[in-house]
C-alpha cells in the first residue's frame, strides 16, 4: 500500500521477558555493557528497552501522508533492568533524587 512498516521477527518475545527484536533499538543509558571493571549489574544496552513505555495521550495520529506516536518511561516506573551499583539504580536514583523522563517520537 505503499506505506512504511517496522519490522518485527515472528521469533521476538512479546511477553517483557526479553527486548523486542525487531522494531526501532532502544538503547540507554549505555550501549553494550557495563564498563569492564565496574560493579553495576545493569543489562547490556540498558534498561529503557525492557521496561513498558506508556502511550503520551492525544499523540496518535494516522493520516494518509504520516503517521505518528509519543511514547514515554518515567524512570520510576522502569521496574526491569536498571541493575545496581549505578547511577540509575533504584537506591542510588532515591538517595540522590535522580528523575529522568524519556521520550520516543515515532513520526
Amino acid at each position: 500500500d505503499g506505506r512504511e512498516n517496522l519490522f518485527v521477527s515472528r521469533d521476538a518475545k512479546l511477553d517483557g521477558t526479553k527486548a523486542i527484536r525487531g522494531g526501532i533499538p532502544l538503547v540507554f543509558p549505555i550501549f553494550g555493557p557495563p564498563p569492564a571493571g565496574s560493579d553495576s549489574t545493569m543489562p547490556q544496552h540498558g534498561f529503557a528497552r525492557r521496561n513498558t513505555w506508556k502511550v503520551k495521550e492525544g499523540s496518535v495520529h494516522d493520516e494518509e501522508a504520516h503517521a505518528g506516536v509519543t511514547f514515554t518511561l518515567d524512570l520510576e516506573d522502569a521496574s526491569d533492568g536498571r541493575g545496581e551499583k549505578n547511577l540509575w539504580c533504584p537506591s542510588q536514583a532515591k538517595t540522590d533524587g535522580t528523575a529522568c523522563r524519556l521520550v520516543c517520537d515515532i513520526k
